[in-house]
């Protein structure tokens, strides 16, 4: 039972006022009458009447039998421009660890990077913004931290716009290499991958590493990163990418989420395909006619050099089982994958064979709803975390059965 009191629940998690949460929604439902879609409104009025009432909400889900629960939501948004444990600012990396301790990234912004440690009912436990670096013995301060992975043993892996800095339980600094990078996952052999827009690296736990590159680094057709967000590594040491951003219109090339073997050989990629009329001219390939792909899973083809006239790309998409700038990825104990696809304000989830199971969330100031949700964690049990950028706040579900 949710308490929703000022300041904190019986937790001690950060809550926002009821009057504060009311306000908000009052205000897209506004918006949303402006526009004519009175439907919507009556389901947000919904959503805000059993939110107070403190109830569990029960959100669509598309598969037969399984739904996500709103469970609960932690984190104030910081308007102080200073970092405050327990408020976020523009938060956008998190994990969890092996007893459910929830580990949140908050930033870009210079004034309010932070690395912030939560238990599973949102109560603040510790928040770093400065580092003692063990090996150059110098105090840093914590530069934008891009992604977090957690290992079995407890040791906080951040990626930060400078190095990638490892952390104990308690938030003291053990360690930090200079490098850059995005995101960073951990797979359960204790192999840690990083990701740059257009490069995958791993470190051995026996020690050595591999970049994984090639197509990566130019591209091309359904092997090459576009521009990756979010990486995850899988129970059986398969790893998954978020490619999801690409300049042109459509996104072709982009919006879609690729799957590695252990070995960094491409195997597929998930997402909505479009074939494309495309031909070469003196100044390099020009993109003709379209025609409709698929949703789903395809399998890895190689370069679309090679096969110049109609290649099946990959595009964006709001139907179920397309991304629109896909970011955080998650991978629960039973291979399923976790997508967070945050244009489209949803989280999507598939089988470990990528086959869509559900979706839910849509763009709203409600619980169970999403503005821009960035990143996503799942615990032991279950339970995901997924934290939105632009609310800079969490927002815990869990597991359920779909009411009839």
């Amino acid at each position: 039972m949710l308490n929703r009191g000022h300041g904190t629940d019986n937790t001690g998690a950060v809550r926002m006022p009821n009057s504060q949460r009311a306000g908000a929604v009052c205000r897209c439902l506004q918006t949303q009458l402006k526009g004519g879609m009175e439907m919507r409104m009556m389901r947000m009025w919904m959503l805000l009447l059993v939110g107070v009432a403190g109830q569990c909400l029960t959100l669509p889900a598309v598969a037969d039998g399984e739904a996500y629960m709103f469970v609960r939501l932690f984190g104030l948004p910081n308007t102080g421009r200073l970092p405050t444990k327990g408020y976020f600012y523009h938060p956008e990396t998190i994990a969890v660890d092996v007893d459910g301790n929830v580990y949140v990234g908050d930033g870009p912004d210079p004034a309010t990077r932070s690395l912030q440690k939560f238990t599973s009912e949102g109560r603040p436990v510790w928040m770093v913004t400065t580092y003692y670096d063990p090996g150059t013995q110098t105090k840093e301060s914590l530069d934008w931290p891009s992604g977090i992975a957690v290992t079995k043993e407890g040791d906080i892996y951040a990626c930060t716009g400078k190095a990638f800095v490892r952390f104990s339980k308690d938030g003291q600094c053990t360690g930090a290499t200079k490098c850059i990078g995005m995101d960073v996952a951990i797979d359960d052999a204790g192999n840690l991958y990083t990701l740059y827009p257009r490069l995958v690296t791993k470190y051995a736990a026996s020690g050595g590493q591999s970049r994984y590159q090639g197509d990566f680094v130019n591209g091309d057709g359904d092997r090459g990163l576009r521009g990756a967000r979010g990486i995850a590594a899988a129970p059986d040491g398969c790893v998954y990418i978020a490619d999801a951003d690409n300049p042109n219109p459509e996104g072709l090339g982009a919006n879609r989420i690729i799957k590695l073997a252990p070995d960094g050989q491409v195997m597929g990629w998930l997402g909505k395909s479009i074939w494309v009329e495309q031909y070469a001219v003196d100044s390099g390939l020009v993109m003709g006619d379209r025609r409709p792909g698929t949703i789903g899973w395809h399998k890895a083809t190689g370069s679309y050099h090679a096969r110049m006239s109609w290649p099946e790309l990959s595009c964006a998409g709001t139907e179920e089982g397309a991304f629109r700038g896909p970011r955080g990825l998650a991978v629960d104990a039973e291979g399923n994958l976790f997508v967070a696809d945050t244009r489209n304000s949803r989280i999507q989830k598939f089988d470990r064979n990528g086959q869509f199971v559900t979706a839910w969330g849509e763009r709203g100031a409600g619980d169970g709803e999403f503005v821009a949700p960035v990143d996503i964690a799942v615990d032991a049990a279950g339970s995901v975390y997924v934290v939105d950028a632009e609310r800079a706040c969490v927002q815990v579900f869990a597991k359920g059965k779909q009411q009839e």
